[in-house]
């Protein structure tokens, strides 16, 4: 059942980006809020089950598993914009100019890119993992 359910969603999600029809958006909008809400409860699940809520372990635990390969993903975003910053700035408008050592630092530290909106933006999916811690 859950797994059919988190189907209906991820496909809400999907057409509301690739249909594009103002009446379908808010679908995708309430299917990602839900996506929150259930990772809300396994988290806590999680943290009450396996860590017995030992905050130690479990950030360590996240921390471990979410940072290594997004710092992976923004460091190679940072060399293929520095190889083609002209092919950056075609495929994404906030890779349009030269980055800041301020706004790459925002970026690698990742929690401000739920609350903030930086004009740089390495991994802009990533203010949802933001969220999500």
């Amino acid at each position: 059942m859950a797994g059919t359910f988190r189907f209906g969603l991820a496909t809400f999600v999907v057409l509301s980006h690739l249909v594009g029809a103002a009446g379908l958006e808010h679908y995708g909008f309430f299917a990602v809020r839900t996506f929150f809400v259930l990772s809300g409860f396994v988290i806590t699940g999680a943290l009450n089950d396996v860590y017995r809520f030992d905050a130690r372990r479990f950030w360590t635990n996240r921390a471990l598993r979410l940072m290594p390969l997004y710092l992976v993903v923004c460091a190679a975003t940072l060399l293929a914009l520095r190889l083609y910053p002209r092919e950056g700035a075609a495929f994404l408008q906030r890779w349009a100019f030269e980055p800041t050592v301020d706004a790459v630092l925002q970026n690698f530290a990742l929690l401000p890119l739920a609350v903030v909106d930086l004009d740089l933006r390495l991994i802009v999916p990533a203010w949802s993992v933001g969220v999500e811690v």
